[in-house]
């Protein structure tokens, strides 16, 4: 599904530059009249006055109202014509292939009553047609015809024993049941319909230079100076990067595709014979000659080699795991979907998230495909027991997801042209930050996952379980994508200020996207949600006997010890970060005007929880992240209340002010989280017993320790405390 809504994006770019070629520079000159109303009415200043602001973005909105229908018109007729071809060719390219395999003849009677006993136990309420194909024909394939399925067979097939009979007809009606034919005929027929949709703004910009004769392009002179054009066309620079980027797109999605087709070729046969004897299957596949292709064709090679399919029938959890591969090639097409989609949303007055621009409702589809696609699957593995300890290959797991991410961010069909200007995104510093956040997430997905795995025995996966992990990888994923663009939206902001330059832009640009987007409300309570589903998962852990659940990475003998340590880590870090607070003085900040001192508390109610999170991965490894997911937040709640109870009568709206004291740093620890989220997930995790007596000691202490010592940096280092407050006094 991923894939074919990345190629309907791509049909609807191809519609943007159509409408770019029609209309020529009018939008543009539109556009530009609105800029300069906009820097007429906008006010400027320091502290402009927001109604003023909010009138003249209204008034840009209002202006460049009819450009955006407009072009969105181009951009939804080109995606549906897109799919409209692609449905067409749905159905025109399996006639193609059975016309090539042909002819066909109708199968001798025991292979329809073979499919009608595997449509019965596979659930099918009308059995498939069976035909036998011409001598050309080497494999099976079904495909649809008049709303029913047919099973097209080699002549060879006839040849073999009736159990393998049984097991060929099996594997191809498992696909049927599974809803593999629509699946693989649409999505070839989407390839090549957009490739055929991609060219059409090429061929308007060749027909529109060709020499008019009475008003209409001459024809007739196209042979001749065919060549030329294309050369000047695909010479400039434009079009050069829409070439690439479209072949690019054109080969990652013939990879993606055959790569899910070749699983769905390994679910087919677990399917088929699930409650069944593999035996048949097993002897078939022996039999058949290994066709395992060159090793650069393999990536494009539809079906997997007989050897691997023996190996998926005997062994599934080694072939269908979360691999390597699948990680960048989802992170590759969410790439590409993100900023494609957020181009394409309704944006102003017409948006559709009340908190947030198309980016940000963008995010919450991208986020659920990542949870879909990589999320779900390594909770499953790790759930379902398949994986002892670490499974292997897990950093390197974490590690492609945001590679993919990366490269199809540099990829995407929808940057053309701004490689040289913005940026692939819009801004270069997104390659930074959205890759760093949405690998931060897998790393907490990962421990969160080992940390639900330790309190419940392995098998499969209930339908709670799968809607858990869907909720919690998708709130971890969209608030990664959230972070990762707002942080280098504001670290561009500070970037062109006045005061900005060095590390002040990042670390400002930081808090900014933490604290002051009007989305932490939304983090926070997200964070909140997490820790409770951490909190009690790690309780639910840690009773009863270590040795009863091993190999869940969790630490063996450290499972009775865990919430033993939670809790004197919350309290020591909450009364370490009060006391440090109130018994050093602040630094004094040098003119200026600002809530210098309502800044720092929000510093210092997030040190407590940045004290809990280091303090859990010293005693425990990785499973210190995940712990530190329950017990963070808690003591940052802890240290607002002190915070709030001390300024209680100087608070002019209490009320308000322990809502900004709680909200704010819990958004700021979340972007901590999703930044150190993917190194400190591969850590090891501690193994071996902890004495409950040596972690009552240390977990109070070492989390007072670090939170006063952070409290105190924050106060006495006026660089680092008010380099916020001004940039904000310096414009």
């Amino acid at each position: 599904m991923l894939l074919l809504l990345v190629l309907l994006l791509a049909g609807g770019y191809a519609g943007r530059l159509l409408f770019v070629g029609l209309r020529g520079s009018a939008p543009a000159r539109a556009l530009e009249r609105c800029s300069a109303v906009y820097e007429r009415e906008a006010p400027a200043g320091p502290q402009p006055d927001p109604r003023r602001s909010a009138a003249a973005l209204a008034r840009l909105q209002e202006c460049t109202a009819d450009v955006q229908r407009e072009m969105d018109i181009f951009v939804v007729a080109g995606a549906a014509v897109t799919l409209a071809l692609g449905l067409l060719l749905m159905r025109l390219l399996p006639l193609l292939l059975a016309r090539r395999a042909g002819p066909l003849v109708p199968a001798p009677p025991g292979w329809s009553d073979l499919a009608a006993e595997a449509a019965r136990e596979l659930g099918l309420r009308r059995a498939p047609e069976v035909l036998r194909g011409g001598l050309r024909l080497r494999e099976a394939f079904a495909y649809a015809h008049h709303g029913r399925a047919r099973i097209v067979l080699p002549p060879g097939a006839a040849g073999l024993p009736s159990e393998q009979r049984m097991a060929l007809i099996r594997h191809e009606t498992a696909h049927v049941a599974a809803g593999d034919i629509t699946l693989a005929w649409l999505t070839r027929g989407v390839r090549w319909a957009v490739l055929a949709v991609l060219a059409v703004p090429l061929l308007h910009d060749l027909v529109s230079v060709l020499p008019s004769a009475g008003g209409a392009p001459s024809l007739s002179s196209l042979p001749g100076i065919l060549p030329g054009l294309v050369w000047e066309l695909f010479s400039s620079p434009f079009y050069f990067d829409y070439g690439l980027r479209a072949v690019l797109l054109l080969g990652t999605a013939a990879v993606v595709a055959a790569a899910l087709l070749r699983r769905r070729e390994y679910e087919a046969d677990l399917r088929s014979v699930h409650g069944r004897p593999p035996g048949a299957l097993q002897a078939l596949l022996t039999h058949r000659a290994d066709s395992s292709a060159r090793w650069w064709r393999r990536p494009f090679a539809l079906h997997p080699a007989p050897a691997r399919r023996l190996a998926a029938v005997r062994r599934p959890d080694l072939v269908l795991r979360s691999s390597v591969t699948g990680a960048a090639a989802v992170g590759l097409l969410v790439g590409m979907f993100l900023p494609a989609l957020a181009a394409a949303l309704p944006q102003g007055p017409h948006r559709l998230l009340p908190w947030g621009d198309q980016l940000h409702t963008a995010a919450v589809p991208a986020g659920l495909a990542l949870a879909v696609a990589w999320g779900v699957p390594l909770w499953t593995g790790i759930l379902a027991g398949r994986a002892a300890g670490r499974p292997p290959g897990t950093r390197r797991l974490l590690l492609a997801l945001p590679a993919g991410l990366l490269l199809g961010l540099l990829a995407q069909l929808w940057a053309t042209g701004l490689i040289r200007t913005t940026g692939p995104f819009g801004l270069w510093s997104t390659l930074v930050t959205v890759p760093v956040a949405v690998a931060g997430a897998a790393g907490c997905s990962l421990v969160l996952a080992r940390l639900r795995a330790g309190g419940r025995t392995a098998g499969r996966l209930t339908r709670r379980d799968r809607l858990v992990a869907t909720a919690v990888n998708l709130a971890l994923f969209t608030g990664a994508f959230w972070a990762g663009l707002d942080t280098a939206l504001h670290v561009h902001i500070f970037g062109d200020s006045p005061a900005g330059g060095g590390w002040t832009t990042w670390w400002n640009g930081y808090n900014a996207a933490a604290m002051f987007t009007g989305r932490e409300t939304v983090i926070a309570a997200a964070l909140a949600v997490l820790a409770f589903l951490a909190w009690r998962w790690s309780v639910r852990t840690a009773p009863g006997d270590a040795s009863t659940a091993p190999g869940c990475g969790l630490g063996g003998a450290f499972l009775p010890f865990l919430p033993v340590a939670v809790v004197p880590a919350v309290c020591g870090a909450a009364i370490g970060a009060i006391a440090a607070r109130w018994a050093l003085p602040a630094a004094e900040r040098a003119g200026g005007s600002g809530p210098a001192d309502g800044l720092l508390d929000l510093w210092v109610i997030t040190s407590a929880g940045v004290a809990c999170l280091v303090t859990l991965v010293l005693l425990t490894g990785s499973t210190g992240l995940a712990t530190a997911v329950a017990a963070a937040p808690p003591a940052c709640l802890l240290v607002s209340l002190a915070v709030w109870v001390g300024h209680l009568a100087a608070w002019s709206q209490p009320w308000g002010a322990l809502y900004a004291l709680s909200v704010r740093p819990l958004s700021l620890l979340a972007l901590i989280l999703l930044t150190v989220g993917l190194p400190l997930a591969s850590l090891s995790a501690r193994r071996g017993p902890v004495r409950r007596a040596v972690a009552l000691r240390m977990a109070p202490a070492l989390s007072l320790v670090i939170a006063a010592s952070l409290t105190a940096v924050v106060q006495r280092s006026p660089e680092l405390a008010f380099a916020y407050l001004n940039a904000l006094d310096d414009g």
